[in-house]
């Protein structure tokens, strides 16, 4: 940042003109804009340079705008610390913040492309019209809809996220459009910050307890709570005081806590969080961004299912086929099944087979001209008959009568029973019966399981408790086990974990199962297990007791593990 003085040494007078803003940038704040656009140049891939430039430009009018802000709103601290105008009064603080502006607008008119400074122009216009809005409302007491809120935060919060994106994507030679994305994440972190700064002890240490009361700020969870809540006009009595008072402000979230207005802004980011995580996946997902979010996640991963997926999945509804066979037996398919399988391996069809080792195997062994695996003796005699078919007289060639469609040739993804349960208890399923079109329920599918599978309840127990742990869970029936257990799934690496899950407390005579636990059972068992170099564990898992009527909770169940290694004599000590 340099500047021409006629009068005065030029460093120290800029030193002195950005001292404000320095007084502020000095302090780290959680810099998401920064986290965001290297995100989305994962996506749009721009040189080191322009990138640079971009997250620098939108540096400076952040901060600036928050050292406008904290004039506005007359707050006291900002990122732990007085606020600047505090320390260095508001006739200086304002004028700072406008040089700077300015700096950020040469920046962009160095990058030497006309329409930058376009979507520049447009996108502060915005900025400051969402602001406009914020400071009427608060100023003249009138408490916004929710539709008029979200109108604002688009202008505000989405005015600076879209600003970044917008310059990214004309610097780029891809040919991508993240505005609506864009839009969802400035309204999600405008909503989480309201919720926050009502809700948060590390806010009310950084910004000082429920700041927005004091402002006297129609933040997303005031104005439900003064729309929705039957003690509306005692909230906006506080609001018109715009009170320091603790103990007044206490009473100000009791009153909310009573419209329910915490709870509804918490289920409305996770609405929002939803919608973004499925446009993430539209665009062909983003690993950081995805952490992004997770980050930010307000989800509470004690009590919620909705946890145990995110940040590994977290789609909005996904449409499911249910065929069924009587009343005893169903099939779930899920004919785009590749953000299940992409963000978890759920389902098994097309996608589940693994991105199989023998082609690396390949590779390797022929650059050292070694031995021919039979892949290669496959594909030899797959070619002899391809071959051999072509030689045959053409008397003897079957003519199809063939139509070309365009659709799309892609076998469906078939869910098991425990990821069909999984993923209902997740939120992430929406499963309709294949003949009537009707929502099949979690209860229905949970008795028809429980009727064609004797102990469902005891396995689907231990497959939610280790996808819980992080665990990516398949079958393990062709190892003579109930599950395998995956780092990441069978695309990434072989399971490193065979899974025989019991049921402790049986002592049916009845129950064939029992039968099959001798040592001979036991020991074959883990024969097979160590040949494909995997650890055998027996999963206990204790049914509580019931009357048989229904699902009993998870958290009733207990699970207790038993690894089992074979000995090896032949072993040196």
């Amino acid at each position: 940042m340099a500047a021409k003085f006629s009068k005065y040494e030029a460093s120290s007078m800029e030193d002195a003109l950005l001292a404000p803003y320095e007084y502020l940038a000095q302090v780290p704040g959680k810099e998401i804009r920064t986290v965001m656009i290297n995100a989305f140049n994962d996506w749009l891939e721009l040189d080191p340079e322009q990138l640079t430039s971009i997250a620098n430009i939108i540096r400076k009018l952040h901060t600036s705008s928050l050292m406008i802000d904290d004039v506005e709103d007359n707050s006291d601290l900002r990122r732990g610390i007085p606020v600047t105008h505090k320390i260095y009064g508001i006739p200086m603080t304002i004028n700072t913040a406008n040089y700077v502006y300015f700096i950020a607008l040469q920046d962009v008119l160095r990058m030497n492309n006309p329409d930058l400074v376009d979507i520049f122009s447009e996108e502060l216009l915005n900025l400051h019209r969402g602001q406009g809005m914020e400071l009427y409302w608060r100023d003249t007491m009138t408490c916004p809809t929710e539709e008029q809120y979200l109108e604002m935060v688009e202008h505000k919060t989405g005015g600076l996220f879209r600003l970044a994106v917008k310059l990214m994507q004309r610097c780029s030679h891809k040919d991508s459009d993240f505005t609506e994305l864009v839009n969802l994440m400035g309204a999600f972190f405008q909503i989480r910050d309201d919720y926050m700064n009502l809700h948060s002890s590390e806010y009310s240490n950084n910004k000082g307890y429920c700041e927005d009361l004091t402002e006297g700020k129609f933040s997303f969870v005031v104005a439900h709570a003064v729309m929705k809540g039957k003690d509306g006009a005692q909230l906006m009595s506080i609001l018109r005081q715009k009170t320091a008072d603790d103990n007044v402000k206490k009473y100000a979230v009791s009153l909310m806590e009573k419209a329910n207005s915490f709870e509804y802004t918490k289920q409305y980011l996770d609405r929002l969080e939803d919608r973004i995580a499925s446009k993430i996946q539209e665009h062909g997902g983003n690993a950081a961004l995805e952490q992004l979010m997770a980050k930010l996640s307000i989800r509470d991963t004690t009590s919620s299912p909705h946890n145990l997926l995110w940040p590994v999945l977290r789609p909005s509804k996904i449409q499911a086929t249910v065929c069924m066979i009587g009343n005893i037996d169903c099939t779930v398919w899920v004919s785009s099944g590749l953000v299940l399988w992409s963000n978890g391996a759920f389902g098994k069809g097309i996608l589940s087979r693994s991105d199989a080792t023998w082609y690396a195997r390949y590779q390797q062994q022929t650059s050292r001209n070694k031995t021919v695996f039979l892949e290669d003796i496959t594909r030899q005699r797959r070619r002899e008959r391809q071959n051999a078919d072509a030689n045959q007289p053409e008397n003897n060639m079957i003519e199809l009568d063939v139509t070309p469609t365009e659709a799309a040739d892609m076998e469906p993804v078939q869910l098991s029973p425990y990821e069909v349960m999984f993923l209902l208890d997740s939120g992430c399923l929406e499963p309709r019966n294949a003949e009537t079109g009707e929502l099949c329920s979690s209860a229905q599918l949970w008795k028809i399981y429980c009727v064609s599978e004797r102990d469902f309840d005891i396995r689907y127990a231990a497959y939610y408790y280790y996808r819980s742990k992080g665990w990516v869970v398949r079958s393990g029936i062709k190892f003579g086990s109930d599950f395998l257990l995956y780092d990441r799934g069978p695309a990434h690496s072989h399971s490193r974990y065979s899974i025989v899950v019991r049921n402790r407390l049986e002592n049916d005579k009845d129950d064939m199962r029992g039968l099959a636990d001798t040592w001979q059972y036991v020991f074959a068992l883990s024969r097979v297990t160590s040949q494909v170099q995997k650890q055998l564990v027996v999963c206990y898992v204790d049914r509580p007791e019931h009357d048989n009527q229904g699902r009993i909770d998870l958290s009733h169940y207990t699970v207790e593990e038993l690894t089992i290694a074979r000995f090896n004599p032949n072993l040196k000590q």
